[in-house]
């Protein structure tokens, strides 16, 4: 078990990540219990004549509660005005909208932050102190914030800063992809330019943080301010000591910036030209690198080495399974399908095949910042085998990502293959982790694939011939959402062209959206079993389901009544219309 102290000062270390704060643990002039807490490295990082705002882990004991202030001086002994806040923010359990942005990444949160006394009813959150520097600010080399000295690394104002001319070119060249479609890349990154902890990054990609007012009418952004001015203040902190850390880096090293700008902000090119966010979130880490970045002790050559040794750090690629058994080859085997992407400046040659095998499958160019889909053989494994699954090894030129995927067709066994829980679409976070992102147990989805029992007396038929069908069970949580929303899509035949999509409401009403064959005839309705947390029903796989050889190519996606999809037999990436399958061998049942 951890020590207070140390459990005090690790929650401090995530307030200073998560306000992208390098504040300094001064040197104190009175004993710790009595003083103000800014937890930090060496120093704090101020903008000459800006608002700073600082962090504390808790009410120094000489502020004045009555009026929800906190004694701030310099070393000459002027005093500044510094009021105390506390700033929360609250994040609804469902998306704010549809948008690319919202469904993708981190949801934003609605920002507050109310002045703090003894009047004040606000409870939780961080309390900050919020200081108005003086313009002369750079002749004092220290602050005092309640009873400590903290010095101050002075940061230029960001509008004195080198303009577009000179043979480096543009310090302020926006990061976005030159290929990329600007209205549906600004759909992809919107929730961060909803957060004062991304805002920078909103802007490093839109207008290459060029430093200008937001708002301003001739400037290249139109996002307003925050309203509430301490979340304002706290979004162009961030902004302007990235603004200064990446300008004097451009200085040095010109190309260094630009593709520590590409890092920061990284954009990968999907299918379809679509682009989405592939960017590290890791607050903590993103503040070491910013912090060292304005070291005023650090020189030339150490800046390009700490940039080199972080963007050497980051993941070259990611890999996940699209497809488990959606399409075969010629002999009618299940293939694999992964999508590989690769996050470096450098193209390079992806592919994937089966662990310990050589490379059988599709080899394809992989261009920096992009995605591509790839095709593969799987291997079934052995009779002995305790996990029925097959390893497949996904690559991207020296990169290499294990990945596992179905055995081929999975044979369908009384008393069913069953489905034990369907996955929500995948978020930037958990693919960039390659961890599917798990479904709440109380908004859970379960499904058996199985053949009914046949009617008493009925005589033994080919198995091919026999009816299956698939049992589904949805969770819910009562009161939450609208139940309109709920409801379940199955997807039957190849990947790309499925034979028949049947959509199934809690109502019962089934609709198939698509069919093969117009012939082809499906129930308008199926019944539907209601309890006050979940709903069931049974639906006979419709003809052409189970094809001639007895495979069923299965997936299954339910929308629940909170708006969000979640699927089997893979998570989709939110703008995939269609799902990966998952190959079934029917003939395994046997009588």
């Amino acid at each position: 078990m951890r020590s207070a102290p140390f459990c005090l000062a690790a929650a401090a270390m995530t307030l200073c990540s998560l306000f992208g704060l390098s504040c300094g643990g001064g040197q104190r002039s009175a004993p710790a219990m009595t003083s103000a807490v800014i937890v930090s490295e060496t120093r704090i990082d101020c903008v000459v004549g800006s608002r700073l705002v600082l962090p504390l882990t808790a009410v120094p004991v000489n502020a004045d509660r009555a009026t929800g202030t906190v004694p701030v001086s310099l070393e000459d002994g002027r005093e500044l005005s510094a009021r105390l806040y506390r700033v929360g923010v609250t994040v609804e359990p469902s998306p704010a909208s549809g948008t690319l942005g919202d469904l993708w990444l981190p949801l934003p949160g609605a920002w507050t932050a109310e002045p703090l006394s003894d009047r004040s009813g606000a409870r939780g959150g961080t309390i900050v102190a919020l200081v108005d520097l003086p313009a002369d600010i750079a002749s004092s080399p220290s602050i005092v914030v309640g009873n400590t000295r903290y010095p101050l690394n002075h940061l230029p104002v960001p509008t004195t800063l080198a303009s577009p001319t000179g043979p480096l070119g543009d310090p302020w060249r926006p990061s976005a992809p030159a290929e990329a479609d600007a209205r549906q890349l600004i759909d992809a990154i919107a929730a961060e330019s909803r957060t004062p902890l991304g805002r920078w990054r909103y802007r490093l990609i839109v207008d290459g943080l060029r430093p200008l007012a937001i708002g301003e009418p001739d400037g290249p952004s139109v996002l307003p301010p925050f309203e509430n001015p301490v979340i304002e203040a706290i979004a162009q902190q961030n902004e302007d000591r990235w603004r200064i850390a990446l300008f004097r880096l451009w200085v040095e090293d010109a190309d260094l910036a630009n593709r520590l700008k590409r890092r920061l902000s990284a954009i990968v090119r999907f299918a379809d030209n679509r682009s989405a966010p592939a960017w590290p979130t890791d607050h903590a880490a993103l503040d070491r690198l910013l912090s060292s970045l304005l070291d005023p002790r650090l020189s030339a050559g150490r800046r390009a080495e700490v940039a080199e040794a972080w963007i050497a750090a980051q993941p070259q690629a990611v890999a996940w399974v699209i497809d488990d058994g959606g399409v075969l080859d010629a002999q009618r085997r299940p293939l694999g399908a992964v999508g590989i992407a690769n996050l470096e400046e450098r193209g390079t040659l992806a592919w994937a095949q089966p662990a310990g095998a050589a490379p059988s499958g599709d080899v394809a160019p992989l261009p920096p910042y992009t995605a591509v889909e790839i095709t593969t053989p799987l291997v079934m494994p052995t009779p002995d085998a305790t996990v029925p699954v097959s390893l497949l090894a996904a690559h991207a030129g020296d990169w290499e990502r294990p990945l596992s995927v179905l055995p081929g067709a999975v044979p369908v066994t009384p008393p069913g293959l069953s489905v034990t829980s369907l996955s929500p679409d995948l978020t930037m976070d958990a693919w960039l982790a390659s961890t599917p992102p798990q479904q709440r147990f109380e908004w859970g989805t379960t499904a058996l694939l199985h053949r009914p029992a046949p009617p008493p007396g009925a005589a033994p038929t080919a198995a091919r011939s026999r009816v299956w069908e698939l049992l589904v069970e949805c969770r819910l949580v009562p009161g939450v959402g609208s139940l309109t929303n709920e409801s379940v899509r199955l997807y039957f035949g190849p990947t790309g062209a499925p034979s028949s999509v049947l959509r199934v409401d809690i109502a019962g009403e089934v609709v198939a959206e698509r069919r093969r064959n117009e012939l082809i005839s499906v129930p308008s309705t199926v019944q539907v079993i209601r309890a006050a947390d979940r709903w069931t029903f049974r639906l006979e796989l419709p003809p052409g389901a189970v094809e001639l050889d007895g495979l069923v190519r299965l997936a299954v996606i339910r929308t629940d009544a909170l708006g969000r999809r979640s699927t089997w037999p893979r998570p989709m990436l939110p703008w995939q219309t269609e799902p990966g399958r998952a190959a079934a061998d029917t003939t395994a049942w046997g009588e």
